[in-house]
Formats: C-alpha cells, sequence, structure tokens
C-alpha cells in the first residue's frame, strides 16, 4: 500500500502580546524557506482569544520532511528564524501525521 502525503502541524502557543505583526513576518520568513527546499506551507491561522498560531505545511514523504529539516536547519537563514521563534512565541508543540484516504 502506498503511504499517503505527510502534514505537519505546528502549534505556536501563546504568542507574546503585541507580536501579532512581528509574528506575520517571522512565519513569512519561514514560508520561504520550507518552500526555497520544496515543502508546502498551507497556511498559519491565528486564534485570538487563545493567542496562538497554527501552522500547516504538507510533505510527499516523511522521508522529504526529514530531509528539509535538515536543509532548513543549515541554511545561513535559520539561526535568525530559530531566534525570532524563541523571542515572540512561548513554546511549540510539532504533530507529524499521516493523510488517511478514505
Amino acid at each position: 500500500m502506498e503511504r499517503g502525503k505527510m502534514i505537519c502541524r505546528i502549534r505556536y502557543a501563546k504568542i507574546r502580546p503585541g507580536c501579532i505583526e512581528d509574528y506575520k513576518k517571522l512565519a513569512a520568513d519561514w514560508q520561504a524557506l520550507v518552500h526555497k527546499y520544496g515543502g508546502k506551507v498551507l497556511g498559519f491561522y491565528y486564534d485570538k482569544e487563545k493567542e496562538e498560531v497554527i501552522g500547516i505545511a504538507e510533505y510527499e514523504s516523511l522521508e522529504q520532511l526529514n530531509k528539509l529539516q535538515k536543509d532548513c536547519e543549515a541554511d545561513a537563514a535559520f539561526p535568525s528564524i530559530n531566534d525570532r521563534v524563541k523571542k515572540f512565541v512561548v513554546s511549540v508543540e510539532q504533530q507529524i501525521l499521516e493523510r488517511l484516504e478514505v
């Protein structure tokens, strides 16, 4: 049986107050980096009441996701992006899900 596409859900919990505009710039930079290495960011969704963002990305396989993560971490832009995540976000949770074909 062929494996389905992988979905990566990242929850950025508790965006620091007053930082959502800065976070939007960070999200755009992160999206550009992921796209540079062949990933597909489907979007970022903001829950104002909970002050959290859910980022959704799609990959062809777990192998592609793992390679993309290594490529992104080796990119010159990564340290700055990663430092900004720490500045604007209280916590980060990641889930890797395989699409269930029905």
